[in-house]
């Protein structure tokens, strides 16, 4: 923040956590899920008790009520498809934007850190 950027954080997850009937399925083994779902819970617990605000990617995924986000012809259970992608960049999108709408201009950024006293 000192130097003018604000941090979003994505926190993705393997599309399959979100698909039905759910992990582990055809498309991923058990010790993949388990592996995720731990994973995700330890980053968004980590995120919250340090006060970050974070865009919840498995949310997304699943508010989205769609299916399965494999991409064409590949059975690839961490990276989705186009529409995936869409999805998450629709969560993103406006965390983004308020961040960006919320900033001072660059160069009065510049000027008030300027005039700030140096630390002692």
């Amino acid at each position: 923040q000192e130097h003018g950027v604000d941090l979003v954080v994505m926190v993705l997850t393997p599309h399959v956590l979100a698909d039905e009937p759910g992990c582990p399925s055809r498309h991923a083994e058990p010790k993949m899920c388990e592996g995720a779902k731990l994973a995700y819970q330890r980053i968004t617990s980590v995120l919250a008790m340090a006060g970050l605000p974070y865009v919840d990617g498995l949310a997304a995924y699943q508010a989205s009520g769609q299916p399965a986000f494999f991409p064409e012809g590949r059975d690839d259970p961490d990276h989705p498809n186009p529409a995936g992608h869409g999805i998450l960049a629709s969560a993103v999108a406006p965390a983004v934007a308020a961040r960006l709408v919320a900033r001072k201009p660059v160069e009065e950024q510049r000027e008030s850190r300027r005039r700030r006293p140096p630390e002692p």
